[in-house]
């Protein structure tokens, strides 16, 4: 059985922080699939502007299809440059779209021997990009409407969601709450998930340089430095608790105006170098601004702070709150209640039921345990030929 998959992702494959679109690519491909994973498209109009004439040269230049991570079976396809328009606009992304669709019918065909395949995509606006004459799974992560980017084109983004759910075989969602009214019976919950093999062994990792020299207590935050990263709290929190130290690790700078000397920001780090970080910190921190966004997102990080053996304080999020009964998270937006839920997680970390409940957790969510889940919705919407 030949089994196929077009993935339209929204994160690049060279990203040096991995997402749930590279997992479960990965994954697939390790488990015999044939996988295009389709990098997002770059706005000719920003690549000129970053670089000029040699800049267009040299992006248009660069192979269009390559295999990755040692397989043969997975394969990373580079899209055209899209056609240049200088802001954001329905109209523009429908012509970019269309355009994509025709390119990559003839990329699939070439790659898949002109077998049939299954299309996988994360963002309603690429709806237009999918062959309805195939069967499409769409990914939900996110509430694409609440992202500020999208704000002036809301109405397009909510009509391409209508559009996804009405031609999707199926749906797949990170959380319960990202279930579209009126399409529960497609869905299936997904949870995101976490590196194991990367961050299970995370105490035992030499401490990072950077970071021996900052006094424990340490909590870390690793992760977008965006609109959504609450530094109002972070900074409150911080000066309740000036023993302790608060490490930041992420992208783009941080903004450090008006900190208490006690946040420490350490600049943005690889992937596989967070495990040292977290392994010689006492508790994992998500300080975001608490909003329609953030409310409905299933961080990576909280699940690699339990597989890095460290409990986790959080601003409130729908899809994580039900393992605060388990006693490795706290909820809290509140800068006392924050502070105070920091103290009691780190006297309860080291505690036998404490360490277990973490390393249970982590291994239900490592991203080899719900691929298999995965390729279950993908054979029962047609998924293979």
């Amino acid at each position: 059985m030949t089994q196929n998959i077009l993935m339209l992702s929204t994160t690049v494959w060279e990203s040096p922080w991995w997402f749930r679109r590279q997992h479960f690519a990965r994954c697939l491909a390790r488990n015999g699939w044939r996988v295009l994973y389709v990098n997002p498209q770059q706005s000719m109009a920003r690549v000129f502007l970053g670089g000029g004439l040699a800049a267009l040269r040299a992006a248009e230049n660069r192979s269009r299809i390559y295999s990755a991570d040692g397989l043969s079976n997975l394969r990373i396809g580079r899209p055209p440059l899209a056609t240049p328009y200088f802001v954001r606009s329905a109209p523009g992304s429908v012509l970019n779209r269309l355009l994509l669709r025709r390119h990559l019918r003839r990329v699939a065909s070439r790659e898949f021997g002109g077998e049939d395949y299954t299309q996988v995509f994360y963002n309603p606006c690429d709806v237009r990009v999918v062959d309805p004459q195939l069967p499409s799974i769409y990914d939900i992560v996110d509430k694409f409407d609440a992202y500020p980017e999208y704000e002036h084109m809301q109405s397009y983004v909510n009509g391409c969601h209508r559009r996804a759910c009405a031609v999707s075989r199926a749906m797949v969602v990170t959380a319960p709450s990202l279930i579209p009214e009126g399409w529960a019976s497609k869905c299936t919950v997904i949870s995101n998930g976490v590196d194991l093999p990367l961050f299970r062994d995370a105490k035992a990792r030499p401490c990072p340089a950077d970071l021996a020299g900052i006094p424990a207590p340490r909590a870390v935050y690793a992760g977008a430095l965006l609109e959504w990263f609450d530094y109002d709290l972070l900074g409150k929190v911080a000066r309740l608790l000036p023993h302790v130290h608060f490490v930041v690790i992420g992208f783009p700078e941080f903004k450090a105006e008006g900190m208490p000397a006690n946040v420490r920001y350490l600049g943005k780090k690889r992937q596989d170098e967070l495990p040292a970080y977290y392994g010689h910190c006492q508790a994992g921190i998500i300080p975001f601004r608490v909003n329609p966004l953030t409310v409905h997102v299933n961080p990576l990080k909280f699940y690699e702070y339990l597989a890095a053996d460290i409990p986790c304080v959080s601003s409130p999020m729908h899809p994580i709150e039900s393992f605060v009964e388990r006693g490795v998270l706290a909820l809290s937006d509140n800068p006392e209640s924050f502070a105070g839920a920091l103290l009691d997680h780190w006297q309860e970390a080291d505690k036998a039921g404490a360490r277990e409940a973490r390393a249970q957790i982590a291994n239900e969510h490592d991203w080899a345990q719900l691929a298999l889940q995965f390729m279950k919705v993908l054979q029962s919407s047609g998924g293979h030929s």
